[in-house]
Parts: structure tokens; sequence; C-alpha cells
């Protein structure tokens, strides 16, 4: 089999909010780039997905090794914590780990691990084109930017701004004319 070294990487700005992800698979001398997102997800999403797309990459079964920053996903994939949530990707991971032998490395964020950078920049870069899909499908949350669906706050605002202060911002942001 193969030896093949995946970095991966999730990313999302809101927690909902638009997400990206990457992977960089490495086997000797070749390399692939993954990357995908969505306009609306969370950060563990992310990550998890990074790990999947990185994964589904591979044509036959290989010795993987995953390189990621993710304490989520060493602990939801490799140390049995307690699944509450995500269950279709964990199901889908389970799947694609059953085709490889899989082992785990965990890296610190942001410390200069230069494959580590490389994945965060590029789910960061797609967080970014997601956020712009974002703002063409919906509209922007008057309290902080993000994304909003079906109104004009997002479900973080929506829950914890007090009426008086949605009002304000309602008044501040939307041209609504009582003539």
């Amino acid at each position: 089999m193969k030896n093949v070294t995946l970095w991966t990487d999730g990313a999302c700005s809101g927690n909902p909010g638009p997400g990206g992800y990457a992977a960089i698979l490495r086997c000797g001398n070749h390399e692939k780039e993954v990357v995908g997102g969505a306009t609306e997800s969370t950060n563990n999403r992310m990550e998890l997905k990074a790990v999947s797309a990185g994964l589904a990459a591979l044509k036959t079964p290989c010795v993987v090794t995953v390189v990621t920053d993710s304490q989520y996903v060493i602990g939801m994939l490799s140390q049995g914590w307690k699944r509450k949530a995500n269950h279709d990707l964990l199901a889908e991971l389970d799947k694609l780990m059953r085709q490889h032998q899989v082992r785990w490395v965990k890296v610190k964020a942001h410390s200069g691990s230069p494959m580590n950078e490389r994945v965060d920049a590029l789910a960061k870069a797609e967080v970014q084109r997601q956020r712009s899909r974002a703002d063409f499908n919906g509209t922007s949350c008057v309290g902080c930017g993000d994304l909003a669906r079906n109104g004009f706050f997002c479900g973080r605002c929506k829950d914890t701004l007090s009426p008086e202060d949605k009002a304000r911002l309602w008044a501040e942001h939307c041209e609504v004319r009582h003539d």
C-alpha cells in the first residue's frame, strides 16, 4: 500500500456561517489539493469535511497519516468521543476510514508548520468565496454582518440581541418609510 500524508483544515466565518475546508494529499513527489465549502456550515463540519474529502480523493487503499490542528477531529475519529452532532459526516468518515489504514497526528494551529499554514490559507480563502455566494443568495446580518437567512439577523444575533437593540439596528440599516 502507498503511504500518503493528508493535511486538513476547516474554517468558518460565524458558527454557523460560510465555511471552507482544504486537504492536501502527498504521496512521494505527487501532491493534490482538495478545496470546498458551504454557504452555511459550522467549523466542526468543515474540519470533518476536510478529512472526508481528502480520504475520498484516494483511488486505492493506502496507509494515511492525517495531520490536523483540530482536537475535535482527533477526538471524534480516534479517541471515541461521544457523537452528538454531524452524524452524516461521521458515518461517511467511518466508511472511508475502513478502506485505509489511518493514523492521526495533531499539530498546533498557527505554530509555523508550513503545510498546516497552507491548508489554513486555502480553507480561509474558500470561506471568502462562500461568503460571496452567501451574500448573493442571502442577506448580511444587520447586527454583525454574518449571513442572515430568512430575515435581517443571523441566528446568534437573533437569540442574543434585546428587542430594543434589534429595533435600533433595524432603523439604522433599513430604509422603511411611513408616508
